[in-house]
């Protein structure tokens, strides 16, 4: 607080409670408000490698030179160790599928049609 000097006790009546109880006739139960966010994604040096890998066709992860462990996308640091990340090793195409659903409804702003497969993949070669 800044403007403290500025405030003066007061040597006037207590005021007067007026029986409000604070409970609203027609309380706010939510708003509806359009919302927008804009973004401007720059890749760092793992990303960059992965995203110009995949226009020649390529996967490429990274592998921790701690716990070996190969990541795709690369992250440029290892979650689990923390370590930084610079030896790129290629995986795939193949691999196997960890989990999937059958998606049948609709997303907005979604051109695929429906029903489709979203699965999780473990690339061959990748931890």
């Amino acid at each position: 607080i800044t403007d403290i000097a500025c405030f003066e006790p007061y040597d006037g009546e207590p005021p007067q409670l007026t029986g409000a109880t604070g409970e609203f006739e027609d309380p706010v139960t939510g708003i509806v408000a359009a919302a927008r966010l804009d973004y401007t994604y720059s890749p760092g040096r793992a990303q960059t490698a992965y995203i110009n890998a995949l226009g020649g066709r390529r996967t490429v992860g990274e592998r921790c030179p701690s716990c070996r462990k190969v990541y795709v996308p690369p992250r440029g640091a290892c979650p689990t160790c923390g370590v930084a990340t610079d030896e790129q090793v290629e995986v795939g195409p193949r691999g196997t599928v960890t989990t999937f659903c059958i998606v049948n409804i609709k997303a907005k702003n979604l051109d695929i049609e429906v029903p489709y497969v979203y699965a999780h993949i473990a690339l061959d070669g990748a931890g």
